[in-house]
């Protein structure tokens, strides 16, 4: 897996970091060789996500809640089974924020 390849399943596009950085907000991005993970802004439920890629060729995406005064990060939602197609319908749902324009 390729942590681009994953942001662009993500937003749809062929620039995935670029967007969401423009879109939500996107820092922070961390990668190894099965997951992706960045921080993003404007979200009072979660601020982090991480998207790990499973085995069977799936997503698991998990949503975080980083309290910088207690430097606590408990997750706050775990989506399993995730489809490279539902990448970005997931992320919009949960969070309340668009990744590309209307």
């Amino acid at each position: 897996m390729n942590a681009s390849t994953t942001l662009n399943q993500l937003t749809q596009s062929d620039n995935g970091i670029n967007r969401l950085r423009a879109m939500v907000g996107g820092v922070d991005f961390v990668s190894d060789t099965n997951s992706v993970q960045f921080g993003f802004k404007s979200c009072r439920k979660a601020n982090k996500v991480l998207i790990t890629l499973e085995p069977w060729d799936t997503y698991t995406v998990e949503f975080f809640k980083f309290n910088r005064r207690s430097l606590a990060c408990p997750m706050v939602r775990r989506f399993v089974n995730v489809h490279a197609g539902d990448l970005m319908s997931i992320f919009e749902d949960f969070t309340g924020l668009f990744l590309k324009l209307a």
